[in-house]
């Protein structure tokens, strides 16, 4: 069965009246819309964020090998500490829409499809491709997916980050 917004329910072998279509059509091109801006946005945030850091190694990596105020070589790591911080908290705040889009999406395609009684839609867009060979260069790991690295690159930045400052405070 599937609740319609009056509150009654529709069995999965009536047909969608084009109101009914109409609205489901609408509101799953509109989840898909915002997922896919979502995740633009997403990798753009991380792109400027990562050229950020990189941009901020270099620096600190120059001010070792040139006649620098060693005030710079302790600055650089502080500010590569913030930055990766803020990129951290944006990164879980990205992931956390992403798979909220994401999820739905998948409940309004879930609808369509019980709606119009198809038990099972062989090519669902957000299904696991079943038919996908794996191999060394052809992989899914679920636990360093690309959904995850907005999250998980920021730390990485953020130890190598406290280890260069403490790095320079100590030595």
């Amino acid at each position: 069965l599937w609740k319609l917004r009056n509150g009654g329910y529709m069995a999965k072998n009536d047909k969608l009246d084009k109101t009914q279509a109409n609205f489901l059509t609408e509101a799953y091109k509109l989840r898909a819309r915002l997922y896919s801006e979502h995740t633009g946005r997403m990798w753009t945030r991380f792109n400027y964020l990562l050229t950020a850091n990189i941009a901020l190694f270099g620096f600190f990596l120059n001010s070792l090998f040139e006649k620098m105020p060693p005030l710079n070589s302790v600055l650089f790591p502080i500010g590569g500490i913030i930055i990766s911080i803020i990129w951290y908290v944006l990164g879980t705040q990205d992931r956390y829409y992403f798979e909220g889009f994401r999820v739905q999406t998948q409940e309004v395609e879930k609808a369509i499809t019980n709606a119009l009684g198809i038990e099972q839609l062989e090519k669902r867009v957000f299904a696991k491709p079943e038919k996908v060979k794996t191999s060394f260069l052809t992989k899914r790991w679920q636990k360093i997916s690309l959904s995850r690295l907005p999250a998980l690159v920021p730390l990485v930045f953020l130890l190598l980050w406290i280890f260069l400052l403490l790095a320079r405070i100590l030595i």
